[in-house]
């Protein structure tokens, strides 16, 4: 979860792109299924739905 509020930070400055952060919370959800607030965070910034 760490890693991720890093890549928040990161795109708040603009030093990552917002698809760079999709990609990280994507992997990250893959990787924990069972975390109830990746899986919230994956279903707020999922555009697509």
């Amino acid at each position: 979860m760490e890693e991720l509020l890093v890549y928040a930070i990161l795109l708040y400055e603009g030093l990552v792109t917002e698809a760079e952060y999709q990609q990280r919370l994507n992997a990250l959800f893959l990787a924990h299924p069972e975390d109830h607030m990746l899986l919230d965070l994956e279903c707020e910034t999922d555009y697509y739905i």
